[in-house]
Order: structure tokens, then sequence, then C-alpha cells
């Protein structure tokens, strides 16, 4: 229980590397949060069910609105950030992710966040 006491935030913490990431903060002892465009409530339920403590937003990682309502959100549950996992986001597969323009990487996002939320 190394991070016993922490509150970590996982963007993109509904499933896959940000899924892994939660689970091991939360196994860990951290409460975890999670961001998404996708529903985290099942990774939640896993988290809280193993004895941890985790609550999950949607949120769409590009608008900074939604962004600050979060952690507005946040703070008032912890009053603090300890770790932040910033995962979310997409790459096509197309062109490698370090040749990727900033436009391209926020134009995946938000294409990416439209495709989820349908």
């Amino acid at each position: 229980m190394r991070l016993k006491g922490k509150v970590a935030v996982v963007t993109g913490g509904a499933s896959g590397m940000g899924r892994g990431a939660a689970l091991k903060l939360a196994a860990e002892g951290a409460a975890v949060e999670i961001l998404d465009v996708k529903d985290g409530a099942a990774v939640c339920e896993e988290i809280r069910k193993a004895g941890g403590r985790a609550e999950a937003m949607r949120c769409d990682t590009t608008d900074e609105a939604a962004l600050a309502r979060c952690a507005a959100a946040i703070d008032k549950r912890h009053g603090r950030i300890d770790i932040l996992v910033n995962n979310a986001g997409i790459l096509s597969g197309r062109t490698p992710w370090h040749s990727l323009s900033r436009e391209e990487v926020n134009r995946s996002r938000k294409s990416w966040a439209t495709r989820a939320s349908r």
C-alpha cells in the first residue's frame, strides 16, 4: 500500500492502458479518479470490489471547461491531486506518434470522443 492516502487521476481510464493504470494505482492504495469519454463505472466497481476507492466522470480532455469542472469536483472530494496519469488520446496507426502535429493530436482526440459518445 505504497500509495495509501494519495489521490490519482487517470485520463482515459475506462479501458485499455488507462484501466490498467487505474487498477494498479488502486491496488497500491490510491483513491482513483477516472476521467474518460467512455463510462468508467465498470472499472470503479472492480476497484471497489477489491476494497479500493474510485470515482469516474465522463470528460472530453480536449474541452477545457469540462476539465475545469472535473478538477473542481475532485478538489471538493479530496482537496488535491497527487498523481496524474495523462493517458487519454488515440493514434490512427498510420502516422508514427512522434510525427504528429498538435493539431493532428487534438483532431484525433476530438474524433475519438465523438465516436465514443455514440
